[in-house]
Formats: C-alpha cells, structure tokens, sequence
C-alpha cells in the first residue's frame, strides 16, 4: 500500500513580514504568492514495509504417534510466513498405505471434491504433480485429513513445498 504525502510549503522572509505586520494572514501570503510562479511538488512515496524476499520453502506434516490400521487422523501445520504451496511430497515408503480424505488451508479445501485422493498420487517419485493451491497466511492451519488403509499401525509424513515471502 502507498501513501503520498505533500510537504507544506516553506514561508519566505517576505512573507513572514507579511504575516508579523498584521496584515491578513494568510490571504496576504497567498496574494504575494500569486505573481511568483508556482514551485514544482515532488511527492514523497510512502510504503509499508511488506515482505522483501521470496523463496521457495518446504512446510513439514507429521502425525507423531502412529495412525491405527483403517484410522483416520488430522494432521496439521502452521507455516511462520506467507506461503503458497505447491506440491505436495509423501515418503514413497508409507505413500502406498494412506489415502488423503482432504487437504485444507485454513477452511478452503483445496481438492475439487470430498472423494479421496490416494496418497501414492504425491509420492516422492511422482512427476507432474504440482499443484497452485491457496496462499496460507501466517500461522494458520493447513490440515491433512488422513486414512490409514494398511493392516497395521503407521506414522503419516508428508511436505509441502512452495514460495513463502519472508
């Protein structure tokens, strides 16, 4: 966002004589003015300082404790920066075993539709899966909605990858 902002206009010796002897103020001032030409204004741009740099990072997911055969879990995560993510990464070793019922930022879903999606779909060794899902704002839950599909207990992992503005 910009502001501009004039400066005021700096009083000459003449017109501070002016302004002591009594006459009207500023009428004065502005009728001496009149005959001069008008100075040029160079506006001064203001601007908020926002973020500077942009790279891209990774955001991190980890369930902790094991998610129970057939269980399903949140597993959630709160970026530090603006962050836009932009593909998704599971470990190929545990991607065969969960289905993700939803991804979320915030409250926005960012599939097109509530079916599943398998998570050997972002696997590690996946190709041509980037994605452009929204911009998460600082600290706010972006959510993995999980299902282990295995016969036993497994621990859900995954990243996110994109550009966060720092």
């Amino acid at each position: 966002m910009s502001y501009n902002v004039l400066g005021a206009e700096i009083l000459g010796a003449d017109d501070m004589e002016l302004l002591l002897s009594g006459d009207d103020g500023m009428g004065a001032v502005a009728r001496r003015q009149a005959g001069r030409q008008a100075p040029r204004r160079n506006p001064i741009t203001v601007q908020d300082a926002g973020p500077t740099k942009g790279r891209h990072l990774v955001l991190g997911f980890d369930s902790v404790a094991n998610v129970a055969a057939l269980g399903t879990v949140a597993v959630n995560s709160s970026p530090q920066q603006l962050f836009a993510p932009e593909r998704i990464v599971i470990p190929a070793t545990i991607a065969p075993n969960f289905i993700i019922n939803s991804l979320t930022i915030g409250t926005a879903m960012q599939f097109l539709n509530a079916s599943p999606v398998h998570a050997e779909t972002f696997g590690s060794t996946a190709t041509g899966v980037s994605l452009k899902m929204d911009t998460a704002q600082i600290n706010s839950v972006i959510s993995f909605n999980v299902t282990n599909i295995s016969g036993g207990a497994l621990r859900f992992m995954a990243s996110l990858i994109g550009p966060a503005a720092l």
